[in-house]
């Protein structure tokens, strides 16, 4: 589940996470991926946060405070008009088999048996595949060799919009 938040930034986006934090067990889900204003979350026991807070909670008491709060931290429903503040769901993966990587801010990768449900954000490269972003940020996370990514990058920002090629050589972490 990917949700970004529209405007409010870092405070607001801790208090959705508390939110969730009070509706759903630490068994049930996971923060796999934050920025200033976006998450994506892993989420046990149904296809979204209302099922899965639906099926875990303790009591009827539980949900209908899940309910009360929700409106204060989420647009209504998918596909929802945006509202500052309020995080929007942008994409949301319900599928059995996944694999998800983040090797450093503003780069993560999603990749299924479904291609087509797969999602990237490489920040700074670009003709990247979902699976090339996938492959590229394992070696960087766990590789030994230096990473080669090809990209086609402007030679002169002020002067022109000529083009040249060039690679990105980003060194594996060390752990």
């Amino acid at each position: 589940m990917f949700v970004t938040v529209v405007e409010t930034g870092k405070l607001r986006l801790v208090q959705i996470i508390q939110f969730i934090a009070r509706h759903l067990s630490p068994q049930n889900w996971s923060l796999v991926y934050s920025n200033i204003d976006n998450l994506i979350i892993a989420i046990r026991g149904g296809a979204s946060l209302d099922e899965a807070v639906l099926a875990t909670a303790a009591d009827q008491g539980a949900v209908e405070n899940y309910l009360a709060e929700k409106p204060f931290h989420l647009v209504p429903h998918p596909g929802g008009q945006a509202q500052p503040g309020l995080a929007k769901l942008e994409w949301l993966c319900n599928l059995p088999r996944w694999q998800f990587i983040t090797p450093m801010i503003q780069n993560y990768a999603l990749v299924t048996d479904h291609e087509e449900k797969d999602v990237h954000k490489s920040s700074g490269w670009s003709s990247l595949s979902n699976r090339q972003a996938f492959d590229t940020a394992y070696k960087m996370m766990f590789g030994q060799a230096p990473v080669v990514i090809p990209q086609e990058r402007r030679v002169h920002k002020l002067a022109s919009m000529a083009t040249a090629p060039m690679n990105i050589v980003v060194k594996p972490r060390r752990v």
